[in-house]
């Protein structure tokens, strides 16, 4: 029998070419492959007991080869970690399909992605005979979304709290979200109330909305813009705003971000110093 190949004949016109693996046998193939991966990688029968193990998941067991084959599971894991991983061989045992989950590893705090693939023998109407784990670290990415997800919960906090008006408006003048300050900032009785509002008319003078979109649009964001709102009762409000520009993924202009703080009082004074 001819050693294994990845040429097609058929394709070659049937000329022998020269195949950098072909004094390689498949098995030799498969198994660079698998070691050459940071993957872990290991097989495990319907026990649940070791049967092959790759480098990489050697390495994070920390034991030899010899130590570890023939073993179950359950010797090098946690109880609760060992009843869920045998629930799921159990259950590709007995639907004979892949199946992938997250979770994070009680031995080294890491997180991982795993998928377990039912082995099947090429005789005997395709017979499982063990379940293939592969499992990817996918601890930095966690660690991103967590960043963000915490991040996110203070931007909330801040958003919910400040005695600022925080805002996010469209760029055609509509309210898409406002602290609850806000409806005390600019003198309404609910959200609901506001909401209905278009942001030119909180401008004392409405022309001021686009000097001051347009102002955004040309430098990519304000800060302290000096501005004169107004409450719904008329009342004039001296603010400074810092706003910055929403983008979607292509670069266009969506809306704007940003916040509102009420100087009048600070302005107040200001101009009593100045008459005094």
């Amino acid at each position: 029998m001819g050693k294994p190949t990845c040429e097609d004949p058929e394709r070659s016109g049937g000329e022998s070419k020269i195949n950098p693996i072909e004094h390689k046998t498949l098995e030799d193939v498969y198994r660079s492959i698998v070691e050459s991966t940071t993957d872990s990688i290991y097989m495990v029968d319907r026990e649940c007991r070791y049967c092959f193990i790759n480098k990489p998941h050697l390495s994070r067991l920390g034991m030899p080869l010899e130590r570890v084959i023939g073993r179950p599971y359950g010797d090098f894991h946690s109880p609760d970690q060992a009843g869920e991983f045998t629930e799921i061989v159990e259950e590709v045992w007995a639907t004979k399909g892949s199946i992938q989950h997250n979770y994070r590893s009680m031995r080294d705090n890491r997180y991982f992605v795993r998928t377990l693939s039912p082995l099947r023998e090429k005789e005997h109407d395709g017979k499982i005979i063990g379940v293939v784990v592969v499992s990817k670290d996918i601890t930095s990415q966690k660690q991103v979304e967590e960043s963000i997800r915490e991040s996110e919960e203070k931007y909330r906090a801040f958003f919910k709290t400040s005695r600022d008006c925080v805002f996010i408006t469209s760029k055609d003048g509509y309210w898409i979200d406002f602290n609850d300050f806000a409806v005390e900032f600019f003198g309404y009785e609910t959200a609901e109330e506001l909401q209905n509002v278009r942001i030119a008319e909180l401008y004392k003078n409405k022309q001021d909305r686009k000097k001051h979109a347009e102002k955004i649009e040309r430098n990519g964001y304000t800060q302290d813009y000096a501005i004169d709102l107004k409450k719904k009762n008329g009342t004039v409000i001296n603010t400074l705003i810092t706003s910055a520009l929403i983008k979607e993924k292509s670069g266009q202009i969506i809306g704007y971000q940003g916040t509102i703080k009420d100087i009048t009082e600070r302005k107040q004074a200001e101009e009593s110093l100045r008459e005094s």
